[in-house]
């Protein structure tokens, strides 16, 4: 049996369990964190400050793989590692190492956002999911750590508008970094992952498939997240919404817990943990690119001004 097919089993063995762990749908859940930004933009180091330096409850490296029963792979977790929230603050393009480590939940959010492949699909796509469903799996979960909770999301970013209108107690920490560093790492992630920049890798915004160039192909999926992330985020009420420049992320990593841990009703407030170190390097990817290549991704997005303007 493969490591994938007893992970599937597993989840279909306690399923029993996990329905018995359900809260129904009455009243509001514990306040759920999204932090949401381009790939490459700081979200992964973001979750690593919020696990280091609050009690925030989060999915981590073990309870990720109860994608289908959630609630029992976080109170398996907690069995298991308790409060142990380490992280060295390191990640491979969004991957973590150490069990206690955040992970990004991804098979999760496909099968309850109907994803197969991390494309935008068109707006008809948000009538096929069952938001019932999805809203009373996380209050399932937040009942269980019985504390506010965190996920970064990838694949949701498609559909904040509706994830603001139907889990209400959700609060959105967008993670902002310059849109050329965002870039010039997603080159380097294509790098490494293929080999070559001829790849796509990570999210595929809708209209990408008519762009041949590497450096427009960026430089689109770059602006096209940044601009589907505002509009969804556009009738959210601003107490909901909190901004967090990569920059001052690095420089300022207790300041942001400040502004997040505002955010959160005071009724179901994070409690704060002393932070290992004080302060990060905010990396430039763009100095890792050849003269040649930095020139081609800013004419890429020049090219991309009108468009986007």
């Amino acid at each position: 049996m493969s490591d994938t097919a007893f992970l599937e089993g597993l989840n279909d063995a306690v399923q029993s369990l996990e329905a018995s762990l359900d809260p129904g749908e009455t009243g509001a859940g514990h306040p759920i964190v999204f932090i949401v930004g381009p790939p490459r933009s700081g979200t992964t180091l973001l979750s690593q400050v919020l696990v280091a330096g609050t009690n925030i409850g989060y999915i981590d490296n073990l309870s990720a793989r109860f994608w289908d029963a959630p609630a029992t792979g976080f109170a398996l977790s907690q069995e298991v590692l308790g409060d142990a929230r380490q992280t060295l603050f390191q990640s491979t393009f969004g991957r973590t190492d150490m069990p206690s480590d955040p992970h990004e939940f991804g098979r999760f959010w496909r099968e309850h956002l109907g994803y197969e492949d991390m494309r935008q699909r068109p707006p008809e796509h948000e009538r096929t999911i069952d938001w019932a469903s999805l809203r009373r799996t996380l209050r399932r979960l937040t009942t269980r750590a019985d504390r506010p909770f965190m996920f970064k999301l990838m694949l949701g970013i498609w559909h904040l508008e509706a994830i603001a209108r139907e889990v209400p107690e959700a609060i959105f920490v967008r993670v902002q970094r310059d849109s050329l560093d965002v870039a010039a790492s997603l080159l380097e992630m294509r790098k490494r992952r293929h080999g070559d920049i001829a790849h796509w890798t990570s999210l595929v915004p809708m209209g990408a498939e008519r762009i041949e160039d590497p450096f427009d192909q960026v430089a689109f999926q770059v602006r096209a997240i940044e601009r589907t992330i505002a509009h969804g985020l556009r009738d959210t009420p601003p107490n909901r919404i909190v901004p967090i420049e990569y920059v001052h992320l690095c420089e300022d990593p207790d300041g942001a817990l400040d502004r997040i841990q505002l955010a959160i009703p005071s009724s179901a407030p994070i409690r704060r943990l002393p932070l290992p170190r004080e302060g990060f390097t905010a990396s430039s990817a763009r100095s890792r690119l050849s003269d040649d290549e930095s020139k081609r991704l800013e004419e890429a997005f020049s090219r991309l001004g009108h468009e986007f303007s």
